[in-house]
């Protein structure tokens, strides 16, 4: 290894903004002067199957609000369940924070994931870390796999806002 292309960086303790809110909104979808986005509208829609993802999390609209920066955003094109490459919101609706993910594969394949690890308690990314600390608020009943569901949707809800590029 050359010692001239090693170099020492520092990356600081993530904050909970950092964590929960990495994706930015693009300029153009805000409108300025009452800070709510109006451009691309688009839909967030369930699929034809009634799959558990749309029946238990997806919420179907044009639009959403974000818990942390109080704006109205609008959905970027249309999409399903089994849309893959996207940007997708999970809402924590006890804690009221958002957590924004990309996925190249599909929000349902994405969301089995994040719901596997929940459930096994895992730390593997910002949600399941965040269910895992917060146990005393987030209880979730495990018993099977619909009561699991039962719970956890009365907890998460799941909006897709846009295409990966």
């Amino acid at each position: 290894i050359d010692r001239d292309n090693i170099f020492a960086s520092y990356r600081g303790t993530k904050t909970i903004k950092d964590i929960l809110t990495h994706s930015k909104l693009r300029k153009e979808d805000v409108n300025p002067s009452d800070g709510q986005s109006h451009a691309h509208k688009g839909e967030s829609k369930k699929c034809d199957k009634q799959c558990y993802v749309c029946k238990n999390y997806l919420v179907e609209t044009s639009e959403t609000d974000s818990y942390h920066t109080n704006t109205i955003h609008a959905i970027v094109g249309k999409f399903t369940c089994g849309t893959k490459g996207v940007v997708c919101m999970i809402q924590d609706n006890i804690c009221k924070i958002n957590y924004i993910g990309c996925t190249s594969d599909s929000v349902k394949v994405r969301f089995s994931n994040h719901k596997s690890h929940i459930k096994k308690r895992l730390r593997t990314c910002e949600l399941s870390k965040h269910f895992t600390e917060n146990q005393h608020i987030h209880v979730i009943d495990t018993s099977t796999n619909n009561k699991y569901d039962a719970s956890l949707a009365k907890q998460l809800s799941i909006v897709i806002l846009e295409k990966v590029n």
